[in-house]
């Protein structure tokens, strides 16, 4: 009976609640008319013992952790160290691993990981020696494998607020690079359309206003400037096209 309770804790897909079945639209609306006229610690005592006590959220676990899916797991987020998961630690201690919020980056560090990258493939190596020869001595060697993988993996989780901070730098620094890419473009944009406004006055396709007024121009010159007008533009167009 025992074995078969653990094996229901520690299933990684627990079967759905009983008290699914009460979730009816019936208890919904009771429990809705409870809140708009109770308190809720008048609710929890009239609910006591009914359907309806189910559709109230439970309160927050007493204690350091809960239980989920059949692990432990603690209210406070904690980095926990190799010396807690009984692993041994293979680097030494740069710093005060209590305080989560000291600075993990340094340059012995790095070094440390390099070390045990490279002793992870000399081992690998000294594996396929052993298994080639005597397979029953590879365990050993396997458990070794294994120590400074976690030594390493925990390393590189270290790193993460690091990460976290040169991620949110490069982002930044691209988003700048960005913007100033769009002013450029926008500056480079409006000094031609600055230029083309330029040629098209001094080519009489647009007539500047002359202090006392617009400039009188007859109609058989007006036609032609139209036309020239047109053929400017149309120029500068296909101009624009073409870029």
């Amino acid at each position: 009976m025992e074995d078969e309770q653990h094996g229901l804790i520690s299933a990684l897909y627990p079967p759905p609640p009983p008290y699914l079945k009460f979730f009816t639209s019936k208890n919904v609306e009771k429990l809705k008319e409870l809140r708009e006229t109770k308190s809720d610690e008048e609710i929890h005592q009239q609910v006591k013992g009914t359907e309806l006590q189910f559709l109230i959220p439970p309160t927050k676990p007493e204690g350091e952790s809960y239980r989920s899916f059949g692990s432990v797991w603690s209210f406070k987020d904690k980095f926990i160290d190799l010396k807690a998961s009984g692993i041994q630690q293979l680097y030494p201690n740069f710093i005060s691993e209590e305080n989560d919020q000291d600075e993990v980056f340094s340059h012995e560090r790095l070094t440390e990981m390099k070390k045990m990258t490279k002793s992870l493939l000399l081992n690998f190596l000294e594996l396929l020696g052993i298994v080639a020869k005597n397979p029953s001595y590879a365990n050993q060697k396997i458990e070794h494998i294994r120590i400074i993988l976690i030594n390493l993996h925990y390393l590189l989780n270290s790193y993460r607020l690091h990460q976290s901070r040169e991620i949110l730098i490069l982002e930044m620094e691209s988003k700048i690079q960005q913007d100033k890419a769009e002013i450029e473009n926008i500056e480079t944009v409006c000094a031609r359309i600055e230029e083309k406004v330029r040629t098209l006055v001094k080519k009489n396709v647009i007539i500047v206003p002359e202090k006392n007024g617009m400039m009188e121009v007859d109609d058989e010159k007006e036609t032609d400037i139209e036309a020239k007008r047109q053929e400017v533009i149309d120029s500068l167009l296909e101009e624009e096209y073409i870029e």
